[in-house]
């Protein structure tokens, strides 16, 4: 049968390593030469004490050898950089020398710990996580008031505060944006700028410098409560806060834009009664549409600045301020100039969008082309003017994932039928290079194909004959849980036309991806005969059921035997927490195990040498292949 690439889902091998004792690591500390450090600080409670470190700051992609200062570092066992390890030599009680490691952009504390804990945090230990792309605005000079159209020349002060130097020339030159907008978003909401010029630096700037340039920019023809807004950009390639969210990268002040008396009112009535209701994906038809002048200026129908009619499908009504909302945009030219009180009938031709379906909107609003919406200078009465239209995808289904059963075993194979409805306004093809099938896969979570990196398993079923618009089939299904992840799942299903498009690709709306939860079982441990009480590297035998909730039989010996591993943890959650892990010991199974069946065996587990509370986890294990997700434990206490 044909298939999509990416059928298969590549996973990586965890190497597996049987730990048949325990491993106590001897700290060897090297004498070197006494660090200053202000002991009147120093607790002496057994924790360590940080005092301070340098530098304070680094870049995000870590790498930084940063001097950690202090008390209480002989026997340090971790340094973390907020939440995150770091790589750390102890180079004497007072002195640590720790790399950073990768992090977002932000502060964060670094901790010291050993065996009492760790370091408590304050304002000394904080270090600066510093972004690639940077910008700081000074805007204090900015005229807060503006004529409608008034070009004005002031200074703006920008800080370079990354860690790479700014070029001034080139294709990629890093520009000043200025931007009127009715909002303050930076570029995710350029939907709402009224104008934008790039203003280019005098001289490269290096990092943690500033520059001043002094701008002539000009205000928008729309009057109102505005905001001017400055952003950096690296240009041809991205806006500064497409690559760095923290700290914000827009900078604004409000300003107040009065609309010039000059040049009288830009207003119109829309008649959208001629415009179809019903359409196909895709679709073009034509029809009329008559507009109306309601303003005091005479609207000209040719030229760089002529008055046009647009006409957008959209999924939510509101004119300019909404075209993040917009599916599609076209622009039609007045048949001749049109005086106030006038009217013109626009013949157009337009088009349904491809991806788009169900209930949508398509919305008529003026515009005078390079100078603004209507409704971006005329509030009352409003000038966008909608109409609720309907939209049949071109590719749409919904799948019926009633009868698909909820609970399996790892590497189960059930059989049972799904029902297939085609909504879309062409027939599916049941066979050939580009036929439409019914795909089956378990995932870690829901999303359709743009979520195909958490698949886990994925089938293409063909349809039982072609399926015309508006009818359904009953799709036969033999379909394999995976051996593992087990634990709850998604169990999706998702049309695709095979060498060429999912349907989730095509049509973004109804969702074209049904999901079920479904619960796959591995394995269960009885460990009612877990000892609860240890001392530090005890060793005591105990008895463990394991019984096999798979739908096959566990080998007891050979490369990827079978094998049950007990650990000593401080989290549980199975081999996700191995960083947790205290001691790791693999117990073979006496025989192999059956699907269905349990054994009984006596295992003999060694505490680590480290006090306190914790859990005795059991997992079992596929050798060199993959660990259960299902696991069992019991708290514990050493003393």
């Amino acid at each position: 049968m044909p298939v999509i690439s990416k059928r298969s889902v590549l996973r990586g091998l965890l190497p597996v390593v049987i730990v048949v004792g325990v491993l106590v690591a001897s700290l060897l500390v090297r004498p070197v030469g006494l660090h200053s450090v202000n002991l009147a600080v120093c607790t002496y409670s057994g924790t360590a004490t940080v005092i301070s470190v340098s530098p304070t700051s680094g870049p995000t992609g870590g790498g930084t050898v940063v001097s950690v200062t202090g008390c209480g570092f002989v026997g340090a066992t971790g340094v973390k950089f907020g939440t995150t390890a770091a790589g750390f030599t102890v180079i004497s009680s007072t002195l640590i020398h720790a790399t950073s490691p990768a992090h977002a952009p932000g502060t964060v504390d670094i901790t010291v710990i050993n065996s009492s804990g760790s370091s408590a945090t304050s304002a000394s230990d904080q270090f600066t996580y510093v972004p690639p792309w940077c910008g700081a605005f000074n805007m204090t000079s900015i005229p807060t008031t503006w004529t409608a159209g008034q070009t004005q020349t002031f200074p703006v002060t920008v800080t370079n505060c990354g860690t790479v130097t700014w070029i001034h020339t080139g294709y990629n030159e890093v520009d000043l944006d200025l931007h009127f907008a009715n909002s303050p978003g930076g570029s995710a909401n350029q939907s709402q700028w009224l104008n934008s010029t790039a203003f280019a630096l005098p001289a490269d700037l290096a990092p943690n410098a500033s520059v001043t340039l002094t701008v002539s920019f000009t205000a928008p023809s729309q009057g109102g409560q505005e905001v001017l807004e400055a952003l950096m950009i690296v240009e041809h390639s991205f806006w500064f806060d497409q690559v760095t969210s923290s700290p914000q990268q827009w900078a604004f002040v409000n300003v107040d834009v009065t609309q010039s008396a000059s040049g009288g009112t830009w207003s119109a009535t829309i008649d959208m009664s001629t415009v179809p209701t019903t359409w196909g994906a895709g679709q073009s038809q034509t029809f009329s549409v008559k507009v109306t002048n309601t303003s005091t200026a005479t609207w000209v129908h040719a030229g760089y600045n002529e008055v046009d009619l647009d006409l957008h499908f959209a999924t939510k009504a509101g004119g300019s301020t909404q075209q993040s909302h917009w599916l599609n945009s076209t622009a039609f030219a007045l048949p001749t100039d049109v005086a106030p009180a006038g009217n013109a009938t626009v013949s157009v031709t337009f088009s349904a969008p491809a991806n788009g379906g169900g209930t949508l909107i398509i919305e008529g609003l003026m515009i005078r082309e390079h100078l603004f919406w209507f409704d971006q200078v005329t509030a009352t009465p409003h000038q966008w003017y909608p109409k609720s239209v309907t939209v049949t995808p071109a590719w749409s289904a919904t799948i019926d994932m009633s009868t698909v059963p909820t609970t399996w075993k790892a590497g189960e194979t059930k059989s049972f039928s799904v029902k297939v409805t085609n909504n879309g306004s062409m027939t599916w093809p049941s066979t050939g290079y580009n036929e439409v099938d019914l795909d089956l896969h378990f995932a870690m979570s829901s999303g359709g194909s743009a979520n195909q990196a958490n698949w886990v398993n994925s089938l293409a079923l063909a349809l039982p004959a072609d399926v015309l618009p508006g009818a359904n089939a009953m799709v036969a299904v033999a379909f394999t849980a995976p051996d593992h992840p087990a634990g709850s799942l998604t169990l999706e299903g998702l049309m695709i036309k095979e060498h060429q498009f999912w349907f989730d690709a095509v049509t973004t709306s109804p969702q074209q991806w049904a999901p079920i939860t479904a619960t796959i079982t591995q394995a269960t441990y009885g460990l009612t005969s877990v000892p609860t009480a240890w001392t530090r590297g005890q060793t005591l035998t105990f008895s463990v059921t394991v019984t096999n909730k798979t739908a096959f039989t566990w080998a007891h010996t050979g490369y990827n035997e079978f094998d049950l591993d007990f650990h000593f943890t401080t989290a549980t959650g199975g081999s996700a927490q191995q960083a947790s892990w205290l001691t790791s010991q693999a117990f073979a199974l006496p025989a192999d195990l059956a699907s269905g069946a349990s054994v009984t065996f006596n295992v003999t587990v060694t505490a680590p040498n480290t006090s306190g509370s914790m859990s005795l986890e059991a997992e079992m294990i596929k050798e060199h292949a993959w660990w259960f997700t299902d696991v069992s434990s019991v708290s514990v206490v050493i003393t």
